[in-house]
């Protein structure tokens, strides 16, 4: 359990989307000049909590799709629907 969320962790903290993020999220509510450590930790807090209930929502959805794509059916359709939504953005792009 400890290796999976220290390789969660750094996986998350060297995203580069994420870190452009904080780069700009920052300085528009943390004072650069003068930082004090309890604006940070509140805004650390804030980040972790969104992080761990966006992140804990994409696991929990894969393994309901999981469940769902196991069946060959199920992904039969899927491919089915999917193989005719690009057809139609094709044909809408051709004749737009």
């Amino acid at each position: 359990m400890w290796q999976l969320f220290t390789s969660g962790f750094f996986l998350t903290s060297s995203n580069p989307k994420d870190l452009l993020f904080f780069i700009g999220f920052l300085p528009a509510f943390v004072d650069v000049e003068q930082p004090r450590i309890d604006v940070f930790l509140i805004a650390a807090i804030v980040i972790v909590i969104t992080f761990f209930a966006t992140l804990s929502f994409y696991a929990c959805s894969a393994a309901m799709m999981r469940k769902v794509f196991s069946d060959a059916d199920n992904l039969t359709r899927l491919n089915k629907i999917s193989g005719v939504v690009i057809i139609c953005a094709g044909l809408y792009v051709m004749f737009t």
